[in-house]
């Protein structure tokens, strides 16, 4: 185990450091060593080696998979907040009232804090959110139907008519949610 010794010297004190490379795999094999050579007896080493050896790093999701859905859940949540801010403001010019944008800036939060932990690439992480932007996603359906249903049937003068947006969002929030939940089943 011939190591370098090394002298590093700081302003307020000089430090030895046994300076001997290894690699991560040789840890668990090294720690087992030196804990049978330091009096810990064959067994107690064995068993501490073992241990050890069970540990394992966490792993890593595929890059493109989580690029790619990640940056559709980015798309996706700038469709909601564009498409909240200019029906709220079409909403004001028409009737004088205001819009609650606490539900859909939560809903377009909650994307985008999933969209990175996805691009984390931490299994775990990743996981997770996949899952709100699933759950997110099916609850921006259920929204974008209820308001496609109560709109008023719409003239053939007007194009694109009230019930186009809600559609457009149905859609974008279905392709939205089986991205999610897709890339959820192949993780």
């Amino acid at each position: 185990e011939g190591g370098k010794t090394m002298t590093m010297a700081t302003p307020l004190l000089t430090t030895r450091v046994n300076a001997t490379s290894f690699s991560c795999a040789q840890l668990p094999t090294r720690i087992a060593r030196k804990a049978a050579t330091q009096g810990k007896g064959k067994q107690l080493a064995l068993q501490e080696r073992a241990k050890l050896g069970r540990l394992e790093p966490p792993k890593a999701l595929d890059a493109s998979i989580c690029l790619s859905v990640a940056q559709e859940e980015v798309a996706f949540a700038a469709l909601l907040a564009a498409e909240t801010y200019l029906s709220a403001k079409k909403k004001k010019e028409l009737t004088g009232e205001d819009t609650n944008l606490f539900h859909p800036s939560i809903v377009v939060g909650v994307i985008v804090v999933s969209s990175g932990l996805v691009s984390s690439r931490n299994e775990l992480l990743g996981k997770v959110g996949l899952l709100f932007t699933s759950i997110a996603a099916f609850a921006v359906i259920g929204k974008y139907a209820k308001r496609f249903l109560e709109a008023e049937v719409g003239t053939t003068e007007e194009f694109p008519g009230p019930k186009a947006l809600p559609a457009f969002c149905i859609f974008a929030s279905l392709m939205a949610f089986l991205a999610s939940t897709q890339a959820l089943t192949k993780v």
